[in-house]
C-alpha cells in the first residue's frame, strides 16, 4: 500500500517539475526579445478567442436551465409576497411589544 502512495507522489512530483520547466522556458524564450514566430502568433490569435469561446460556452450553459412556467412563476411570487407581509407584520408586533415595555420601564424608572 505505501508502495502505491510513494509512486503515485513521485509522478505527481515528477509533473510539477516538468511543468515548471516548461514555463520557465517559454518566459526565457519571450525575455530573449526574439521576433515572434507563427507559433507564437497562432497562441495569440488563439487567446484572442477567448471572449468568443466564453461566449458560446455561457451560451450553452444558459440554455441547460428549465425556467419555470407562467403559472409556477406566479404561485412562487405570490408565496414570497405573503410570507414577507408575514414576517413584516410579525416583526412590527415585536417592535410594539419591545417599545411598549421599554416606555413602560422608562415611566417606572423616572
Amino acid at each position: 500500500m505505501s508502495d502505491d502512495f510513494n509512486k503515485e507522489t513521485n509522478k505527481e512530483t515528477n509533473k510539477e517539475t516538468s511543468k515548471e520547466i516548461k514555463v520557465d522556458s517559454k518566459n526565457e524564450s519571450k525575455k530573449d526579445g526574439k521576433k515572434q514566430t507563427k507559433k507564437d502568433k497562432k497562441k495569440d490569435a488563439k487567446r484572442g478567442d477567448f471572449v468568443t469561446n466564453t461566449y458560446h460556452i455561457y451560451k450553452g450553459e444558459f440554455s441547460k436551465i428549465v425556467w419555470p412556467s407562467r403559472k409556477e412563476l406566479g404561485k412562487k411570487t405570490v408565496t414570497v409576497i405573503v410570507i414577507s407581509l408575514l414576517f413584516g407584520a410579525y416583526i412590527a408586533m415585536l417592535d410594539g411589544a419591545f417599545g411598549a415595555a421599554f416606555s413602560a420601564l422608562v415611566g417606572f424608572i423616572s
